[in-house]
């Protein structure tokens, strides 16, 4: 597992040999095992077979047995980064039940010895732009498909993919403690991403809040 950096910013090289190793992967699974445990729909029609499912705020489909991920509405596709984060998904699933638990990175199998560095690049980051305004952090969480849920501050869920959901959770700043910010996980969440995958994750969300600051 290499958590040590932000693992969006992976070599792409690396990235696209990993991309491949995973669909080699996924391509040996029966496709309808794969729908059920991913919580996905998997339809086969003339025009080919595909899988059906939201990721993060939008409707997304899945070529079989290419595996190729793409926009439903615009029939683009996402960058390399999303596209192994929704394949991992697919490689790791197994069908176990979730509930509503939250858990931080380091509870993830072996996220303790990598904690510092996931939170240097989402926590603290999220924390730098919203530690002082939480009406701002709530309007890019809705911005990017978050729900409020009744924890920190403040604090949002979203759902990333069918059975696997992030929340981000704020501690307002003021002049005797500083702000503090946190990504937290659903407790099930290492039965359907790798804790690496996780990571990859937590950087997304990070960054669309950030991003969504920007209009």
């Amino acid at each position: 597992m290499t958590v040590r950096q932000d693992p969006e910013k992976k070599n792409a090289h690396l990235l696209a040999e990993r991309i491949a190793e995973l669909k080699s992967e996924i391509s040996m699974i029966d496709p309808y095992l794969l729908a059920e445990r991913t919580g996905t729909i998997f339809t086969e029609t003339p025009e080919g077979s595909r899988f059906h499912f939201q990721f993060w705020w939008r409707q997304v489909s899945m070529d079989y047995p290419g595996l190729i991920l793409f926009d439903s509405a615009s029939g683009k596709a996402p960058g390399a980064a999303q596209q192994a984060l929704v394949l991992y998904y697919y490689r790791t699933a197994d069908g176990t039940e979730i509930d509503n638990r939250w858990i931080s990175f380091s509870e993830l199998p072996e996220g303790r010895f990598y904690t510092q560095a996931f939170h240097s690049y989402t926590g603290q980051e999220i924390a730098k732009v919203y530690g002082h305004d939480q009406e701002l952090f709530e309007k890019a969480a809705v911005a990017v498909g978050g729900e409020r849920i009744d924890f920190a501050d403040s604090a949002s869920a979203f759902t990333i993919l069918p059975r696997v959901k992030l929340a981000a959770a704020l501690w307002l700043g003021d002049e005797d403690f500083p702000a503090s910010a946190q990504i937290l996980f659903n407790a099930a969440a290492h039965h359907y991403l790798p804790t690496d995958a996780c990571a990859i994750a937590g950087s997304m969300l990070t960054r669309l809040l950030i991003e969504a600051k920007k209009g």
